[in-house]
């Protein structure tokens, strides 16, 4: 038993002393891979940032335009169903034609 203590002892201050240095060299290692950007780079990303920002605001727009669209014509689906008179036709003023047109 004194034994077996002793041997983990010993495997113990072994370990100790060979782990931090190649604990020490890998944390180099990592600090060596994950440097600094270099200035060019830093503008380099911040420039196709803005480029990404300005397109999400073009698609938001669109999804905007879609949305109303499709709320549109589901307002005049609904009025043209609520027409007890399933025969009528849609009586549309010249603004909604257009909307429905696109224009």
């Amino acid at each position: 038993m004194a034994i077996e203590v002793a041997l983990l002892l010993v495997l113990g201050v072994i370990a100790v002393a060979c782990g931090r240095p190649l604990i020490t060299a890998y944390s180099e290692k990592m600090k060596a891979s994950f440097k600094e950007l270099e200035p060019k780079e830093v503008h380099d990303l911040r420039a196709r940032l803005s480029d990404v920002e300005e397109q999400v605001r073009e698609l938001k727009k669109h999804v905007g335009n879609a949305q109303e669209t499709a709320d549109f014509a589901m307002k005049l689906l609904q009025e043209h169903e609520s027409n007890s008179d399933g025969s009528q036709k849609l009586n549309l003023s010249e603004e909604n034609k257009q909307k429905l047109r696109g224009k």
